[in-house]
């Protein structure tokens, strides 16, 4: 299997996963900056735990470090308040913009080439995306603030799938999980200390999101954004929703659009074609 085939298949595994981050939620029924909070104060020391039984140097805070933990906090709370403002399809379909950003972004940010594949893929999967919603995305609700909420939280998750791109190969990914959460629970510190605080039968989901979705899944990702350009990394972003509303109707017994299933093939089409292209181009590369 080729480097970047087995790096896009641990992406899709790990957004597979992150997709049942809303069964978790909706059994929490925390505030966001509350789940935020406790969430990166927990992961940060299991974090620590597990570097300390590998024997991972976690070395000093850097500024490369601190900055994509900033912007992980600045693309939650921006996509979170894109949900509170609008709806669930605005707020999603907004947010998915990202591969768009990334496709421009990456070339000037950090000279990656351009894939020829990528307009067509996110077009693709755009496209899917919208069949496997459940409301319009492009409904009149009035509000325009939680779509530009929803764009601008594209645009941040944008600038930080380049930036892991850059410096997330050369960091430690124990080290990049522990420094990343232990910013962001530092951050939201002023604002979660006088709120609410999780009941006892919180305990177990939490540890459950702090060691698999937040520990385990991202040492996965990081592992596949290693061997694969941004604009790859990105385009799996989609599994997140598609795996998302299958399970909320497999499990939670939502209804699925009628046409869920093309919007599904669409997804994984548009995926599949930028990682042929990459895995060709690469190979290419390695046989000059």
């Amino acid at each position: 299997m080729t480097p970047s085939l087995s790096g896009a298949g641990k992406i899709a595994l790990s957004f597979f996963i992150w997709s049942t981050w809303a069964i978790f939620f909706r059994g929490l029924g925390l505030p966001v900056i509350t789940l935020t909070f406790y969430l990166t104060a927990l992961t940060a020391p299991v974090a620590f735990l597990c570097a300390k039984a590998f024997k991972t140097p976690l070395g000093k805070p850097t500024f490369p470090l601190f900055l994509m933990g900033a912007t992980l906090l600045l693309n939650d709370l921006t996509f979170f308040y894109a949900i509170e403002k609008t709806t669930v399809a605005n707020a999603l379909f907004a947010h998915h913009l990202s591969p768009v950003f990334v496709a421009i972004l990456a070339p000037l940010l950090i000279k990656e080439k351009p894939l020829a594949m990528t307009p067509l893929s996110v077009g693709l999967s755009l496209f899917g995306l919208y069949l496997i919603l459940p409301e319009n995305p492009f409904a009149i609700d009035g509000a325009l603030i939680g779509s530009l909420s929803g764009i601008a939280s594209a645009l941040i998750y944008g600038c930080l799938v380049i930036m892991m791109r850059k410096w997330a190969g050369g960091i430690d990914r124990l080290r990049f999980i522990f420094w990343q959460n232990l910013t962001v629970a530092l951050l939201l510190l002023p604002f979660a200390v006088f709120g609410p605080v999780p009941q006892s039968g919180d305990g177990f989901p939490l540890f459950i999101l702090a060691s698999l979705h937040s520990v385990v899944v991202p040492l996965i990702y990081l592992s596949g954004i290693r061997v694969v350009s941004a604009q790859v990394a990105s385009i799996m972003g989609y599994i997140e929703p598609l795996g998302a509303v299958l399970l909320a109707g497999l499990l939670l017994g939502e209804k699925m659009p009628q046409l869920a299933w093309l919007g599904g093939i669409l997804i994984i089409s548009g995926g599949a074609l930028l990682v042929y292209e990459e895995t060709k181009r690469n190979a290419r590369v390695a046989s000059a």
